[in-house]
């Protein structure tokens, strides 16, 4: 919810895409809210929540470098897909 909500949402959907297939997650999908942080925002912006502590499946996960190094490389990925789009290559 500011000026840059069709880049935000097409950031979103680009680095929920790529964090997916790198670590074959369950999708729950691109959300939206009215947080400060992302508010008064000058360029687009996404915040990433990348699992839950409170799932003991989930947090194992969270702990393994593997994992971490997947979501890594799937966040990385949708920047450059989002950068990709917008610049038109």
């Amino acid at each position: 919810n500011n000026a840059w909500d069709v880049d935000n949402a097409r950031l979103a959907y680009e680095m929920q895409k790529r964090i997916t297939d790198a670590t074959r997650a369950e999708d729950r999908g691109v959300k939206s809210g009215r947080f400060v942080v992302l508010t008064g925002s000058p360029c687009p912006a996404v915040l990433v929540e990348m699992g839950f502590l409170t799932n003991s499946v989930e947090e194992r996960r969270l702990g393994s470098d593997a994992y971490q190094t997947n979501l890594v490389r799937g966040l990385a990925d949708g920047i450059v897909r989002y950068t990709r789009c917008v610049q038109g290559n």
